[in-house]
Order: structure tokens, then sequence, then C-alpha cells
């Protein structure tokens, strides 16, 4: 996932970030360092929740399958666009958005 928001990052995008393990492990040792190198202003991407992220999104990159994220991908509407890596979306007919899946 780094080297994807790396890459975003990279072609101009403006990327913002939820990952709640991230938010509460606080990465250290050799997680730390390679975050720092790669992306070292990853703490000012950071976002307090994930509606925070998805209220400005118009693509949405899920990279980690949860109950949370799942509800809000269900919730979204026609606007947004989801490209989803861990098919977090059970039945993608019921959904609203424009949904791709890939790497599954």
């Amino acid at each position: 996932m780094v080297e994807l928001i790396e890459r975003l990052i990279g072609k101009g995008y403006d990327v913002s970030i939820f990952d709640r393990e991230v938010a509460l492990a606080r990465p250290f040792g050799s997680n730390k360092r390679y975050i720092e190198h790669v992306i070292p202003h990853v703490s000012s991407l950071m976002k307090p929740s994930p509606v925070d992220v998805v209220a400005d999104a118009e693509v949405i990159v899920v990279g980690k399958k949860t109950r949370e994220f799942a509800n809000i991908v269900a919730g979204l509407d026609g606007g947004k666009t989801v490209v989803d890596l861990v098919r977090i979306a059970a039945d993608t007919e019921q959904l609203k958005c424009n949904y791709e899946g890939i790497c599954w």
C-alpha cells in the first residue's frame, strides 16, 4: 500500500489515508524508517476515520477487508469510484458506486 500511495502522490493525486492499525500501533523500527523514507509526510495524509477519507474522495482504494469498510462501500452513491484490492463487497451488483475489483 505504501508503494501505491507513493505512486499516486508522484502522479499528482491528493491522497488521504485511514488505517486503524497504523493509528493504534504507531509504526516503529524498520516499518517506521521505510514509511518515513518513502512517504515522509504520511502523518499529514492520515485521517481520523474512514468517513473523513471518503467525504471528499472521488476514488476510494480499499486495501483492508473489514466490516467497517464494507459498510462504507455499501453506502456509497454513484458519484464515487471504488477500487477494491481485497474483495470487500460480497454482492457487487447491489452497489450504487462505480466499483472495480482487482487483484483477487
